[in-house]
This record gives C-alpha cells, sequence and structure tokens, in this order.
C-alpha cells in the first residue's frame, strides 16, 4: 500500500484554484447533478441505497493522505481501464497511476479519525459485481477548534463501482440541517472533460439523494428477452402449478435497467382461471432502448372421460357407439372438481349428422341442450359430470358426432350410430 500527502497536490490543483472555471455548475434545486450535459456520463438523482459495510477497524486513520489499494475488477471510466486505484481521506478517488480520472464522491479537507473509517467491500458475482468504498463518519479538517465540545459535522458517503461501468455515489446523513458550514464537490473528472456540482455553504444533499453516473454509449440494439415458462403455445392444467422462468439480457450494450414480468422469477404463474392467457416481459437498457416481449399459453379443465356407456374418439380413432334413436344417452366425464355448471362454450355442447363411413359432413349442427339447464349435473361422491343427451327418433339408421365445447377451448367428440 503505497501513500502520499495529497491535498495540496491533487486537491488544491484540481477544485479549490479553480472550481469555478473547471465546474461552473450548481447544483439542482431538486437534487445533486448538475445542468450541464456531459459526453462520456449521464447524471442521474436517484434515491439513495445505503449499503453499509459491517465490521470494525479501517484501511488507514489519517488527514491529507491518499494510498493506492487496487480494485478486485477493471473499472472502465471515460473509455479507458483501469486496474490501479488511489483512495483519498478526503472523498476522492482516481484511477490509473497518472491521476488523470477522478471521481469526486464529496470532496473536501475531511479527517478519517478515530470515530471514522475508510473500508472497502466486493458484492455479487461476476458480472455484475460491485466493489464499494465507504467513507463513514468522516470530519471537516480543522472543525474541532469550532465545536470543542464535540458535536461537529459528520459526514457517511459511498462509491459504488459497477462491473458494468455505472458509478454511484450514495450519501447517508448529508442534509443542510446538520450545519451551515457543510460545502463539498460532487463530480467525474478525466482531464478537461469535467462535471458535476459545487456544494456551497450550508447547501448540503437532499436527504435520500444518491448520484448515478451512466456511461454514455451509442447502443441502439434493445434487450433481449427469453421466457421459458410460461412457454409460447403451452397448455397447463387449471389450478396446476407453474413457475415462471424468464431472462434478460443487452449483449454488449449498456446493460439492462429493468427486467420485469408479472410475477417475479420463481413465482406463481396465473392458472386459476381457464382460457387463453398471456406473459408479458418488459426490458430496457441504460440507452433507453426496451423490449417486450409475449408468451401466449392457455389454462386447461383437467379433463378425462368418456366414461361408460360413452366411448370418446381421440385424434384419428373413431369409436362408434351404438344406441337406439330417441333414447336419452348419458354423456359422463370428469373435470377434476366442481368446475360449476358455466363449462361449456357457447353453442356447445353440439351433435351434427356424419357419414357412417366418413368424419365429416356438411350438416347443419344442433345444440344438444343449453349450458347450465336440468341436462347437466355433477356428483360429488364421483367426482363426475353427467349431460344427458336426448335423442331424436329421426336418427334412426344415422350417425352423429357429438362435440363438448369447454371454456379452455377445447373439444371432446363422441360417435354415435342409430338404430331403430
Amino acid at each position: 500500500m503505497r501513500r502520499t500527502n495529497s491535498f495540496s497536490r491533487l486537491l488544491a490543483q484540481s477544485l479549490l484554484a479553480a472550481s469555478a472555471a473547471a465546474m461552473p455548475y450548481a447544483a439542482q434545486a431538486a437534487g445533486v447533478c448538475p445542468s450541464t450535459a456531459s459526453p462520456y456520463y449521464t447524471c442521474t438523482d436517484v434515491s439513495s441505497k445505503w449499503m453499509p459495510i459491517g465490521g470494525a477497524g479501517s484501511l488507514v486513520y489519517a488527514d491529507d493522505l491518499h494510498f493506492q489499494y487496487d480494485p478486485p475488477f477493471p473499472i472502465n471510466a471515460f473509455g479507458n481501464t483501469y486496474n490501479e486505484a488511489w483512495l483519498s481521506t478526503n472523498g476522492y478517488i482516481y484511477l490509473g497511476n497518472s491521476g488523470a480520472t477522478v471521481i469526486y464522491t464529496y470532496t473536501w479537507d475531511l479527517m478519517v479519525d478515530q470515530q471514522a473509517s475508510l473500508r472497502t467491500e466486493v458484492r455479487g458475482f461476476p458480472p455484475n459485481r460491485q466493489w464499494i468504498v465507504q467513507w463513514d463518519n468522516v470530519s471537516f479538517f480543522g472543525y474541532w477548534w469550532d465545536f470543542p465540545n464535540g458535536g461537529e459535522p459528520r459526514l457517511s458517503f459511498q462509491t459504488i463501482f459497477n462491473e458494468n461501468g455505472i458509478i454511484e455515489y450514495q450519501y447517508f446523513g448529508i442534509d443542510a440541517g446538520a450545519a451551515e458550514t457543510l460545502r463539498g464537490v460532487i463530480a467525474i473528472s478525466h482531464g478537461d472533460q469535467t462535471v458535476g456540482s459545487f456544494l456551497s455553504y450550508g447547501q448540503g444533499i437532499p436527504s435520500n439523494m444518491g448520484v448515478r453516473w451512466t456511461p454514455v454509449v451509442k447502443d441502439a440494439q434493445s434487450p433481449s428477452i427469453t421466457i421459458t415458462s410460461p412457454a409460447n403455445g403451452a397448455s397447463y392444467l387449471l389450478a396446476g402449478s407453474v413457475a415462471a422462468n424468464y431472462s434478460c439480457s443487452d449483449g454488449n450494450g449498456t446493460g439492462v435497467a429493468t427486467c420485469a414480468g408479472p410475477v417475479g422469477n420463481g413465482a406463481a404463474v396465473d392458472t386459476a382461471t381457464v382460457g387463453s392467457k398471456s406473459f408479458s416481459v418488459s426490458a430496457s437498457d441504460y440507452a433507453g432502448n426496451t423490449t417486450l416481449l409475449t408468451s401466449a399459453y392457455g389454462v386447461l379443465y383437467n379433463f378425462s372421460g368418456f366414461f361408460a356407456p360413452v366411448d370418446r374418439s381421440t385424434g384419428q380413432q373413431r369409436n362408434m357407439n351404438s344406441t337406439r334413436a330417441g333414447q336419452s344417452v348419458p354423456v359422463k366425464f370428469s373435470l377434476s372438481g366442481n368446475q360449476g355448471m358455466d363449462i361449456f362454450q357457447q353453442g356447445g355442447p353440439a351433435s351434427k349428422n356424419v357419414s357412417c363411413n366418413e368424419t365429416t359432413s356438411e350438416a347443419p349442427v344442433e345444440e344438444v341442450a343449453t349450458p347450465g339447464s336440468s341436462g347437466l349435473a355433477y356428483d360429488p361422491t364421483t367426482d363426475r359430470y353427467t349431460l344427458v343427451w336426448k335423442t331424436d327418433n329421426s336418427w334412426a339408421g344415422t350417425c352423429r358426432i357429438l362435440t363438448l365445447k369447454l371454456k379452455d377451448g377445447s373439444e371432446h367428440n363422441a360417435y354415435f350410430r342409430f338404430t331403430k
């Protein structure tokens, strides 16, 4: 760990002597970000998400000191990649040995005394790691003269380097009401490319306010979305357990900013009612590009049947049931529980005449019974529905297909040959 006195060499040269010329950007009334745009970064005032580093101790206890402490992953800033970093007790970090790129999180003549700490921590996993540098409870140098009995203003703030290039400043308890002497520089700088804010006496930082520096990247490509579950075109059973599974990526773009569906990953997908449904996931990246992907799926009754005395026909298999014309036929089936009487589509169940040698016919369709009438009943003991199909005497010598059209969109067929 190399150390050197830095306040007079770097801070005074970069800030105090030329702050008005280098950064003529007053902090905005509603936040910290300056109004002047940068060709390299977009500044956004964000709600502070203070991420305290636990434990005790400090890397140093000192005044006007900066020392080398290299990051756990390469840091991208202003189009350059840095593997070296220098931390200062005065609230800034410069990247690389030349010190051309400087991160001014809250920079002034500060001191890390025995009541304060300067620490770092790594969180997350590649490629989404965060390197957090935290100044905790630091004081302004010399303020013990103004506060001989204690109570001098103390500050806590963080720099968070994200592996995707975004840099965030977070603040804790820095507001104008704490003391009239608060002031400092909040900026990001590379050579003559400096953008930031100079906080004047008593200005402070709005409560719960943070700053996000997002690299300006020429990114015209929208993020991509993959929905594994519910799969597009898939069918699931009513009240079945289906867990959402989706992801978003942005390739070599600015990175995924948001990735959201109706429910979170691993949460239950809607299978509470039957019918056609959709599951939409939206994504955005830090360049403002957006994507929406929808997966269409269906929820079906857990149908089983038909039960005796009727044989069901499925696919190419045609089971012919023989019965006397004019006889009432009990058509029995199960939906795995009592799903009520409103289980049919409009116009179903229905029957139509077919050739006894063919499976299709141009004959008009005739309704079997009105859904919800006395023709349909449910027996909880057997968990079966019974549809009483009243056939007609005039059907003798013909064949018909009976189709149950359920509200879930499914159809279930049975063929009949009628005798006298």
